[in-house]
């Protein structure tokens, strides 16, 4: 179709000049024509070099959970009888067997007031009401005829989050004053005393507090945790401890002695999972394959079945012969294969711990030989991936962060000219477009000019015809 939108018919040349015209159209827009498949083969490459960056980005990760000492290896903690202590362990622990003895559990203080004949009538003053637990400071409630009775007062100190105490209305079933108002700090240990204060001063409202402060009213005391560890006693403000044994976190939950089949004591075996571990590695190892594959993928030529007679018969990658992607490659065996010092000679490669490399480049797992290995010295194995700056995991993991960097990395200067090309050959598009749209209105002119003057001179020789 014509883009002047001006249609000639051929009727005084006898010649078919539309289709003339069109034929010679399609030979101007050639050069667009290359210019738009210079383009798809620019978004093919950007996109290549965007999956490869999220392949990359993955095997970081993966290289990430074992370029870190205290992440790598993977622990297990148990113990010998239940209802005392649990054990969890994260980062680096130290395997051995340790004895713990819950003499008592840390404690959080309770006060109460005394007892009242109702929870939502009587006021108990009004002003501010400080509430302070330990060392952290005063913290407040603002009473007035709204709010200020037993359940007013409980609502206002659980309305605020970060009050370091809450609060709850009791009924004690006794036949007078059975309600009273309980305040427990949620801070165990020593340090997690209440105390309270009022302003400004309100008769009501002091002897309120007063009646809060009487030791009388102190329900439970606030009290540190005693444990012996190893026969030696100490002592802990929380029922948490995670300070004794290195990557190992100790829940107090009950006290050794109370009954009187109860053991003397617990016992807490820490060691090596090699499960975690392994599962870290085929990790690893299944991100680096991914890379591989994807690598060899690029570097294929195949059969273009879809090929008519005088096109490319072979279809081959916008990645094929790539630079970056050989460099990526090559790189990445090359740190795969490198001997790191871990001090231990025996474990100085990955071929050493189960880790091979097929002819292909990718990695395969040997999880016997692997066990055998960390087994043995679970150090070495630390050493060989995490070791600072020359171990596996922390070398790959700082090269692909080069390479995938938003400002300077390889793969995203690669992508960055692909885009500037991009946009250079779409303002080429654009103006040859306007250069074949002129070109076609020019001959379209031309050709209407021709049909004019030949239908004036079949005019003519019809005249003089007639005239003859």
């Amino acid at each position: 179709m014509s883009l002047t939108g001006i249609s000639i018919g051929g009727l005084a040349s006898g010649l078919d000049t539309g289709a003339i015209i069109d034929a010679l159209v399609k030979l101007e827009r050639r050069p667009i024509l290359a210019l738009q498949e210079r383009k798809v083969s620019f978004n093919r490459k950007k996109s290549l070099y965007k999956e490869l960056g999220d392949k990359l980005e993955e095997l970081q990760d993966k290289a990430k959970s074992l370029r870190l000492q205290g992440d790598l290896l993977g622990f297990k903690a148990k113990t010998n009888n239940d209802g005392f202590v649990s054990v969890s362990t994260s980062g680096n622990a130290v395997p051995g067997t340790y004895e713990i003895k819950v003499n008592s559990l840390a404690k959080a203080e309770v006060r109460t007031s005394s007892g009242h004949a109702d929870k939502d009538v009587t006021g108990h003053g009004t002003g501010i009401l400080w509430i302070e637990v330990g060392d952290n400071g005063p913290q407040s409630i603002s009473l007035d005829s709204n709010n200020n009775t037993l359940e007013g007062i409980a609502a206002a100190i659980n309305a605020n989050g970060d009050m370091d105490v809450s609060a709850s209305v009791v009924d004690t079933g006794k036949a007078s004053n059975p309600y009273k108002l309980v305040i427990t700090s949620k801070v165990t240990g020593e340090k997690g005393n209440i105390t309270f204060s009022a302003s400004p001063s309100d008769t009501a409202l002091t002897s309120f507090v007063d009646d809060l402060n009487n030791n009388a009213n102190r329900v439970v005391a606030a009290k540190n945790a005693s444990i012996d560890y190893n026969g030696l006693t100490i002592s802990r403000s929380s029922n948490s401890i995670t300070d004794l044994i290195p990557g190992v976190t100790i829940d107090l939950i009950g006290e050794h002695g109370l009954k009187t089949n109860d053991p003397s004591s617990t016992k807490i075996t820490v060691s090596s999972d090699s499960e975690v571990t392994s599962k870290k590695i085929k990790e690893f190892v299944d991100a680096y394959n991914a890379v591989v594959d994807f690598a060899k993928a690029q570097n294929k030529v195949t059969q273009n079945q879809k090929a008519k007679e005088g096109e490319q018969q072979t279809k081959a990658s916008p990645l094929l012969g790539d630079s970056a992607l050989r460099t990526v490659t090559s790189v990445l065996r090359s740190i795969v294969g490198n001997s790191v010092d871990t001090g231990n000679e025996s474990y100085e490669l990955l071929s050493q711990i189960g880790i091979s490399s097929d002819r292909d480049g990718k990695l395969t797992f040997s999880q016997s030989k692997f066990d055998e290995a960390l087994a043995d010295d679970p150090g070495a194995i630390k050493n060989l991936f995490a070791q600072p700056d020359k171990g596996i995991g922390n070398q790959i993991y700082k090269r692909i962060d080069e390479w995938t960097d938003s400002g300077e990395g390889l793969l995203t200067a690669r992508i960055k000219g692909l885009e500037t090309s991009t946009r250079d050959v779409d303002k080429q598009i654009t103006r040859l477009e306007e250069r074949v749209e002129a070109f076609e209105l020019r001959v379209t002119n031309q050709y209407a000019q021709l049909e004019t003057l030949m239908n004036k001179l079949n005019s003519q020789r019809a005249a003089l015809g007639r005239i003859g």
